[in-house]
């Protein structure tokens, strides 16, 4: 086996099981270890090119990151390792179902050949498929985070996924109902519920789950004010995994808000709560089992689903 050196440049030499040339280069990390990061070539100038780029990388970030890890890898240990700002199962599944759809694209290219173009292509291509813009900037933001966590570990030297620009995805058309469809809806001949339900949520501004979560305790008749505090959501359950309904916190503080209720609201309201106390007594103990006295349950008090 012959072997080169250069003064400071590393080893190149004929590796006889690979069939190819192998080079080396050492040096020491942080913590004092030793690392011999190696390249391989079908010829010794290639090899040298190789080594030239590990030095170069070396005397930047003061370390080399490895060749062998792959976008799975640095995705699968993001999802091991989730950021705390991550506290909703629904947030993880969600980040979870952007990690299939990346490491399905990209997961066996090399973390450090990975290319900002292959990274745009790769967004291209989902809003090709009629992914938002707002899904595209979901994926780019896992992939960053991925790679980040890498760059941190000293496996990564440079993040092109926060270099990748996304692409123009197709504007969703409102689906909003403007006025007139909206005192339509309302002159139906509505149930009790409905009427409550639909008046709250055009007449209040609140998202289905923060409607589905709405507690009485949430509702202040004297102010006439109505507190978003919970949401409900449709959640695995750890022990079946079926999903289950539960009331959960909002997903930042800030979405915690008092309303104004309008008259319409309260009249509604009122009215819901009087049919509820009807069915209370009606029931008995088998009404609002779970004891949420949740507004808009089912017609045993439970939560329900839209």
């Amino acid at each position: 086996m012959s072997q080169r050196s250069r003064k400071g440049g590393g080893t190149v030499f004929w590796d006889e099981g690979r069939g190819c040339y192998t080079g080396q280069i050492s040096y020491y990390d942080e913590a004092g270890n030793r690392k011999r990061p190696k390249v391989h070539a079908t010829t010794e100038t290639a090899c040298w090119e190789k080594l030239d780029e590990l030095r170069a990388e070396l005397k930047t970030t003061g370390s080399v990151a490895p060749r062998d890890l792959t976008v799975a890898d640095v995705i699968n240990d993001l999802l091991a390792h989730p950021p705390a700002d991550w506290k909703s199962p629904l947030t993880l599944i969600n980040r979870r179902n952007y990690a299939a759809r990346i490491t399905a694209a990209l997961g066996t290219v090399k973390v450090a050949r990975l290319t900002v173009a292959q990274v745009e292509r790769f967004l291209a291509e989902a809003a090709a498929e009629g992914l938002s813009a707002d899904m595209l900037r979901r994926l780019r933001s896992t992939l960053r985070l991925a790679i980040r966590r890498a760059e941190r570990d000293g496996k990564a030297t440079r993040n092109v996924a926060a270099l990748a620009d996304i692409p123009a995805a197709p504007r969703r058309q409102s689906r909003s109902m403007n006025l007139e469809q909206i005192r339509a809806l309302l002159g139906l001949d509505l149930t009790t519920w409905w009427r409550a339900y639909l008046t709250c949520a055009v007449m209040c501004g609140l998202r289905p789950g923060e409607l589905l979560g709405l507690r009485w305790q949430d509702v202040d008749f004297d102010a006439d004010v109505l507190r978003v505090r919970k949401c409900l959501k449709s959640l695995p359950d750890p022990a079946t995994g079926k999903r289950v309904l539960v009331l959960d916190e909002l997903k930042t503080e800030r979405s915690k808000r008092t309303i104004k209720m309008p008259r319409q609201v309260v009249a509604a309201l009122l009215l819901l709560r009087k049919e509820q106390a009807a069915a209370r007594l009606k029931l008995g103990a088998a009404y609002d089992v779970r004891g949420l006295a949740i507004v808009f349950g089912d017609g045993a008090g439970a939560p329900k689903w839209p």
